[in-house]
């Protein structure tokens, strides 16, 4: 999970960014390919919805994570 605050201070945009293959609750459930698939779709919605009502100008501030911006992160997770 990755949280950004954002340089209005006023509120914190929460982008869930890991897909839960297995891990932890889930563990003693079967993992198929349709469930994986199904798990890849919903995180990436949640991704496209948090990722939406972050503003233009907040993407672009930097020190998210060190030195990245929203921006920076997202091009590295997509390159």
């Amino acid at each position: 999970m990755i949280v950004m605050k954002m340089r209005s201070g006023l509120s914190t945009a929460v982008i869930n960014s890991s897909i839960r293959l297995g891990v932890s609750h889930s563990m003693k459930r079967r993992w198929t390919k349709k469930r994986i698939l199904e798990s890849i779709n919903t995180e990436r919605r949640r991704l496209e919805k948090n990722l939406a009502s972050i503003s233009d100008e907040d993407m672009l501030v930097r020190g998210v994570i060190g030195e990245w911006s929203v921006k920076d992160i997202m091009a590295h997770l997509f390159d």
